[in-house]
């Protein structure tokens, strides 16, 4: 196996323990929103073990995305609703993440079987959740007197926007790129792609790091 491929496939994954020992380290000190993006990090982590298991074992993987994905989506989701204090988002945020898991219900038996890369559930979420992160930062990074308080949360929230905005072009044509690109070519967009994923995980570990100092 080559290196890109350890790196991609195993070093990638296991930088999830970064944020998730930082957070544990810090719990008592983390609010209720970090707590849940903890969760978040722990469902990560576990389907990367089992994704990875399977991997090695040669057996298709792919289902576990198609799972990952709505549980991703409901998550995440559930964390910018604790974060944006907006009744009107709420009201919009909560019925998408029903209306997405069936989505993806009906993605993974009508569209893309569960063994094929769910594309348009994932290129979905790619584009709600940075929406979501950029309301956020419009409507808070300028004000001064809860500026201090949100500073982790400025982390975390440009981490998921840097991660899946930089993942959509992976989400959206994986699939196309399986049949049309060369091992190698598709070997160093898994790097990319893992690449931002490590990035998102470092900001979510400085997130979790700065709340005792920074509060």
């Amino acid at each position: 196996m080559s290196p890109l491929f350890w790196y991609a496939g195993i070093f990638a994954p296991a930088t999830v323990l970064i944020p998730i020992v930082c957070a544990l380290s810090n719990y008592r000190d983390i609010d209720q929103a970090q707590k849940l993006a903890l969760l978040y990090l722990l469902v990560a982590g576990c389907t990367n073990v089992a994704a990875a298991m399977l991997a090695f074992s040669n057996r298709n993987n792919l289902f576990l995305l198609h799972l990952y994905t709505a549980v991703e989506f409901a998550l995440l989701s559930a964390y910018f609703m604790l974060l944006i204090k907006q009744h009107y988002f709420r009201f919009v945020a909560l019925p998408l993440v029903a209306f997405f898991f069936l989505f993806c219900l009906y993605n993974a038996f009508n569209l893309q079987t569960v063994t094929r890369f769910n594309s348009y559930p994932r290129s979905a979420e790619a584009v709600l959740l940075p929406t979501y992160g950029l309301y956020y930062l419009y409507t808070n990074i300028g004000n001064h007197q809860t500026k201090r308080r949100n500073r982790p949360h400025y982390w975390m929230v440009i981490g998921i926007i840097i991660y899946f905005t930089s993942s959509l072009i992976q989400f959206s044509f994986s699939n196309i790129f399986t049949v049309s690109l060369s091992k190698d070519v598709r070997l160093w967009l898994w790097t990319f792609h893992t690449s931002m994923v490590i990035i998102m995980y470092i900001f979510f570990a400085k997130a979790y790091l700065s709340y005792p100092d920074e509060r």
